[in-house]
């Protein structure tokens, strides 16, 4: 069973990736079958990929003989394949389709091969079979060519596409190379579900100029061999020479401003006056900027290049030594989208103040004191989400049969970036005796007779809850810091009532942390 999944799998790899395709790919290639929605495709040529060195380590026999088992020919003896993914413009939302399409050598009857997996179906006049091994739908389109879908209807597609001609299948006609992986990707096709993406998610002012991208670029392709190392060549065309120097200028922007992050996040995390930390960063500096040098494009009329050409040792060396660095970015990052998250939720308990002349209470209660949903459904409204706050029956607890239903809808303001919780939140409020949400009512300005700036309302806390819940950060005073600094690197992040959001430290003073809980004790606060 064990060796029966594993080829199974291996077989999936080898459609999947594009694995099958002989060394003629230099030949100008036949867009048959590819729909008039594609908009990307994915190459390997094979006979290339058998002589780089390492490829010893593909199971080419395991591939052969489950291919010539199961399906009568051998996948790696194929005339040629195309991976092919695509995007119904009128649905957006579903996601790319993914197929494959490939050409054999000698005909074949495919029916005979599947037969014990079960009947075929006809559709719209296509007969098609369902592959339990791949997962996949099967479709004979000739006797030399068999097609894989992802779906059905993209298998019915994928059979009625004959000679569409269309920005993508243009591209593709005229593609040829002679590299071991070959990519194309129309961005034109696509470019309306890229734009409302960008629309959606746009990137922030220091990388803005990567929102005008999908706007300038036309086409991508990348070409890659793979041997002792890695060589690989990425052209960008734009719509026109101006479009292309904007596209070459917004790249070196980025790889500025990456290695510039990277080294920056680094920094932060080496201790000066160790002589061998500060030498790790010199080194890791010095080679940030050859591969600064190793990437940075060159332009020539329409189209911008990037090229990169190093050894396998290096590459792998380089790998080692930046990815701490890329990891402190990344958390860096993290930890700026986590602060302004928790900024966002300040803010709206200062507009909520605004409107009903103090804060909101850690609950909403029924006339019993009884908790029945969290501070964060209250405050909805504040943070653009009134619809879903009608929807909640607030006499009715978080967990009842109607509010229930409610918790996957939560809000991405309160989704950690950190972690992978789609309905549970660690953005809770400080509770227990003196603190901001000590009590059945929410507190006033002039209830921080400490100060707002030295009164804590929320915190990063290492405990995550459901975001409806009544749950948040219950204070212990014998440990303090007990629940917090397990989510972040040395410091767990904080919202004080003045609506800043600072970091700190997993060594504060236990008294000072103390007072910065409480709102009114009347003590000062040594920062």
């Amino acid at each position: 069973m064990i060796f029966k999944k594993l080829t199974r799998s291996l077989w999936l790899f080898a459609i999947v990736t594009g694995f099958l395709v002989n060394s003629s790919w230099s030949q100008e290639q036949s867009t048959d079958y590819v729909p008039k929605e594609a908009f990307a495709a994915l190459i390997i040529d094979l006979e290339q990929l058998k002589k780089a060195p390492g490829s010893e380590f593909i199971p080419f026999e395991i591939i052969e003989a489950f291919g010539k088992r199961d399906y009568g020919f051998d996948p790696t003896e194929v005339e040629s394949a195309k991976l092919i993914f695509a995007l119904d413009e009128e649905r957006p939302e579903m996601g790319p389709s993914v197929g494959a399409i490939i050409e054999l050598k000698k005909s074949l009857k495919l029916a005979e091969r599947l037969k014990d997996q079960g009947p075929s179906t006809v559709v719209d006049g296509t007969e098609i079979y369902f592959d339990n091994n791949l997962d996949m739908h099967m479709v004979q389109a000739d006797p030399k060519t068999v097609l894989f879908a992802s779906s059905e209807p993209f298998a019915v597609l994928m059979a009625a596409s004959k000679k569409v001609k269309n920005p993508f299948t243009k591209l593709l006609a005229s593609t040829k190379t002679s590299t071991t992986l070959k990519a194309i990707a129309s961005v034109e096709k696509i470019k309306p579900f890229i734009m409302g993406m960008v629309e959606e998610f746009p990137a922030p002012a220091p990388f803005g100029a990567v929102n005008k991208l999908p706007q300038q670029i036309k086409s991508i392709d990348i070409a890659s061999n793979v041997a002792a190392g890695i060589d690989m060549t990425i052209n960008f065309v734009g719509y026109s020479d101006g479009d292309a120097k904007k596209i070459d200028k917004t790249i070196k922007q980025l790889l500025t401003m990456a290695k510039a992050a990277a080294l920056t996040a680094m920094a932060a995390q080496v201790d000066s006056e160790d002589v061998v930390q500060q030498a790790q960063y010199d080194y890791v500096a010095r080679i940030a900027d050859k591969i600064e040098k190793e990437l940075t494009p060159t332009r020539k009329g329409d189209t911008v290049t990037i090229k990169f050409k190093n050894d396998i040792a290096t590459v792998g060396v380089l790998t080692g030594l930046l990815l701490p660095a890329v990891q402190a970015a990344r958390e860096a990052a993290r930890r700026t989208q986590a602060a302004n998250d928790i900024k966002q939720i300040n803010l709206s308990f200062h507009n909520y103040h605004d409107v009903n002349k103090r804060f909101p209470a850690q609950a909403i209660m029924d006339k019993k004191g009884n908790k029945l949903l969290s501070w964060r459904v209250e405050v909805l409204p504040y943070i653009g989400e009134q619809e879903l706050y009608d929807q909640f029956k607030k006499d009715e607890p978080w967990d009842s049969d109607h509010n229930i239903k409610l918790l996957d809808r939560m809000p991405m303001i309160y989704r950690n970036p950190s972690s992978a919780e789609e309905t549970a939140t660690n953005f809770l409020a400080v509770t227990g005796e003196g603190t901001a949400f000590d009590g059945k009512f929410g507190k006033k300005y002039s209830d921080f007779r400490d100060g707002t700036s030295n009164s804590l309302l929320f915190v990063e806390a290492d405990k995550f809850v459901p975001w409806t819940k009544p749950e948040d950060f219950e204070v212990d005073w014998d440990n303090p810091t007990r629940g917090l600094g397990r989510i972040r690197p040395g410091i767990f992040q904080a919202g004080f009532a003045d609506g800043s959001v600072q970091p700190i430290s997993n060594n504060v003073d236990m008294e000072t942390l103390k007072n910065m809980f409480k709102i009114s004790d009347g003590k000062v606060i040594n920062r």
